[in-house]
C-alpha cells in the first residue's frame, strides 16, 4: 500500500514537471513573438500629426450696471425677501388681486385715542372687508403699505426665477360710472 501511494505522488510529481516545462516554452513562444510585434511597429514611419486648428477668441466684453441690482444678491438690500409662510392667511389673500375692488376709506379712531385710515375692500362675492396698514390681500403675500382716499397701496413679495422680490402695486378706487 505505501508501494502504490510513493508511486502516485511520483507519477504527480511527473505530471507537474511535464505541465510546467510545457507553459515556460509557450511562454518563451509568447514573449518572441510580443518582441517581434513590436519590433515591426517601431520600423514603420512616425505619421504626422496635423496642428491644432487656431483659435477664434472674441473680443472682451466690458460689463456695466451702473444702477442694476446684483444678480448675485439676495435682495436689494442684501437682505431676503422671503415672506413668512407660517403666518396665518388673511381672509383677503384667498383672492387675486386684480378680483377685489376698493370700496372707499374712512377715519377709525382707536383705542389709543389715535385716529387711523382704513378702507373698505369689496370681494367678488361682494362681502365688504375693512383693512388697515399692515394687513394682507392678494394671492402673493401684498401688505398694505399706504391707504389714502382713492387706492391701497401694497408691496407684493413675488417668487421670481432669482428668488423673492418685492413689487409695489395699488388698488384704485373706481367711480360709480365704471
Amino acid at each position: 500500500m505505501v508501494t502504490t501511494r510513493l508511486n502516485r505522488l511520483k507519477i504527480t510529481a511527473l505530471c507537474n514537471a511535464g505541465f510546467l516545462l510545457c507553459v515556460c516554452t509557450v511562454s518563451v513562444a509568447t514573449t518572441e513573438s510580443l518582441d517581434a510585434y513590436i519590433t515591426r511597429i517601431k520600423q514603420r514611419p512616425a505619421g504626422k500629426i496635423e496642428p491644432f486648428p487656431s483659435l477664434n477668441i472674441p473680443a472682451p466684453h466690458h460689463y456695466s450696471a451702473d444702477n442694476s441690482r446684483n444678480p448675485f444678491r439676495k435682495g436689494i438690500d442684501g437682505s431676503d425677501f422671503r415672506p413668512d409662510l407660517h403666518r396665518p392667511k388673511q381672509p383677503l389673500e384667498a383672492y387675486a388681486l386684480d378680483a377685489l375692488r376698493m370700496g372707499g376709506s374712512f377715519y377709525k379712531n382707536t383705542p389709543e385715542k389715535q385716529i387711523i385710515m382704513q378702507a373698505i375692500i369689496i370681494t367678488p362675492d361682494n362681502k365688504a372687508v375693512a383693512v388697515k396698514i399692515g394687513d394682507y390681500m392678494g394671492e402673493n403675500y401684498g401688505e398694505i403699505t399706504k391707504i389714502t382716499d382713492s387706492s391701497v397701496e401694497l408691496m407684493e413679495t413675488v417668487h421670481t426665477h432669482a428668488g423673492w422680490e418685492k413689487r409695489p402695486t395699488a388698488l384704485e378706487a373706481k367711480s360709480q360710472d365704471n
